[in-house]
């Protein structure tokens, strides 16, 4: 469905391409059209492989973590 006050480019600025596509796609259908699943499945893997590509593993503050979830047992009992 579109909306009359977000363009498609305004809501997916900072996802991967694929999800043009797949707007592209869903927006190309007629209303008794089946959606080809595997195709969208795709572009979704696809998109998920950009995604971890550009991600840099944060590294874990196992203090940090651990005086946080004190905190927040001490503030529950």
């Amino acid at each position: 469905m579109k909306s009359p006050f977000f363009s498609a480019r305004m809501v997916l600025n900072n996802c991967p391409f694929a999800f043009f596509r797949i707007g592209f796609y869903l927006r190309s259908l007629g209303r008794d059209d089946t959606p080809d699943y595997f195709y969208l499945a795709s572009l979704l893997h696809e998109a998920s492989r950009t995604v971890k590509r550009k991600q840099k593993p944060e590294p874990v503050n196992f203090d940090k973590i651990i005086a946080e979830n004190n905190l927040l047992e001490r503030n529950f009992f």
